[in-house]
């Protein structure tokens, strides 16, 4: 395992044992207890306690400052803790990062630097032995589509290719656990469907589990098993997407734009309601009517309508989203 810094190949690559790295998928590849981490006298994580699986993709998502990055760089041991207990593979990482944990842990972190004159092969190569078992260079630069970049150095890749770089690295020895803070930031999104096949396809045919802090919101809910909310060090929630939707935000959303001389009829009929302008005509407003009763409310939409004598106009009805359930929960939107 590596965190990627300019001074980092941190394991001995001269010795390399035969490692027995087969995992019982019953049993937790993290396990995390009561954690809590302090910045001086500032507590920046407070009691946090999770578990990961093997073949389970859990997303942590949370706004600017939250304690993302800090969990993070926590659970791969970038940053000491004051109290509780955090576990790799069985092991206390209060000893440290041994061999074998290297062996079997892929790190994505939020910042990272590689030699900038180094090729993009060249890099993949030094990584690559590293373990004990590895994708060969060919693999990862297919896996992450970098391929016409080989022969590039560092330096000349664009941001996005800097993070499938690292993705790659991460990778390289085809690791049982994955710990990736924002890996397709930067990423258009074919690159992002790209990484997140092979992610997937990873986890369920091997058992690799997968630790995501992302941003972004459809990422967590349409492709994580669980999705963990943190906000000023705390956890808020942990379960899956749709059981979270379905506890804090059940319901849709229904949005139409009316003439401005019917707004107010709309607005006396459902006070819930709120209007905005309409972009692409400043004689209409556009209505949006929050609502776990969409049979009902519907019909009562058209007949008010048919009344006022104005069809409503590019009226769309969707479900509550997990960003729903963050703001409910945080009080902000998700920013980048």
């Amino acid at each position: 395992m590596s965190t990627y810094t300019d001074a980092t190949l941190d394991f001995d690559s001269s010795h390399k044992p035969t490692l027995d790295i087969s995992w019982d998928r019953k049993r937790p590849l993290l396990e995390v207890e009561s954690l809590n981490k302090f910045y001086g006298d500032t507590q920046v994580l407070h009691d946090i306690s999770l578990q990961i699986k093997p073949g389970e993709i859990i997303g942590l998502v949370g706004p600017n400052g939250a304690g993302k990055t800090t969990l993070m760089e926590t659970l791969y041991g970038g940053q000491p803790f004051e109290a509780g207990l955090v576990r790799l593979f069985g092991e206390d990482v209060r000893q440290g990062l041994n061999h074998v944990i290297k062996q079997q842990l892929g790190v994505v972190p939020q910042s990272f630097s590689l030699p900038s004159l180094l090729r993009v092969e060249e890099i993949i190569s030094l990584y690559q032995v590293l373990y004990t078992d590895a994708l060969s260079v060919k693999q990862l630069l297919d896996i992450v589509a970098l391929k016409a970049q080989r022969k590039m150095r560092f330096s000349r890749l664009s941001g996005g290719q800097k993070r499938r770089l690292v993705l790659a690295l991460a990778l390289a020895g085809k690791p049982k656990l994955l710990l990736l803070d924002e890996p397709t930031s930067d990423l258009d999104p074919q690159s992002r469907r790209y990484i997140w096949r092979h992610i997937i396809a990873n986890s369920r045919q091997s058992g690799t589990g997968v630790l995501i802090a992302t941003h972004q919101m459809d990422e967590a809910e349409n492709l994580c098993d669980r999705v963990m909310i943190i906000n000023h060090g705390r956890l808020l929630e942990n379960a899956s997407p749709q059981q979270l939707i379905e506890r804090y935000c059940p319901g849709h959303h229904i949005r139409f734009s009316v003439p401005l001389t019917s707004v107010d009829e709309f607005l006396a009929l459902f006070p819930e309601a709120t209007q905005e302008s309409d972009e692409h005509d400043q004689t209409f407003r556009r209505l949006h009517i929050p609502t776990q009763e969409l049979a009902q409310v519907l019909p009562q939409v058209i007949a008010l309508s048919q009344r006022l004598g104005c069809e409503p106009e590019q009226m769309q009805v969707s479900k509550n989203t997990l960003e729903d359930v963050f703001i409910h929960l945080t009080g902000e939107a998700l920013r980048d």
